[in-house]
């Protein structure tokens, strides 16, 4: 076998082993947001429950002339509780760690 051919063959291999590494941490962050969004829906499931629970229950804050009932209250925390999700998964470490990922087999 020629040096060359020998050259190319393993340079074809290392571009293999590269190619073959980032499509594993692709995976990985697939993998880290499937885990995240399936943690947002049991969440969300439980956020549900204790609505329910909170109407059966009847339970309130008597503020001075007001009268707060935590069923109310759970809801507004399930917003704001969606919203961080959603910024973790779209905004913050993510998507900025998979774009580097793919931007890294593009050169």
């Amino acid at each position: 076998m020629s040096e060359s051919v020998r050259v190319r063959d393993e340079r074809r291999s290392q571009i293999i082993d590269v190619w073959k590494t980032i499509v594993e941490v692709q995976q990985h962050f697939n993998d880290i947001s499937m885990r995240i969004r399936s943690m947002f829906v049991t969440i969300l499931l439980a956020l549900f429950a204790s609505i329910g629970f909170l109407l059966d229950k009847n339970l309130s804050l008597r503020v001075s002339s007001f009268t707060i009932r935590f069923s109310t209250l759970i809801p507004l925390f399930g917003i704001v509780g969606t919203y961080l999700f959603y910024f973790i998964d779209r905004y913050w470490w993510y998507h900025r760690l998979l774009i580097g990922a793919v931007s890294m087999q593009s050169r």
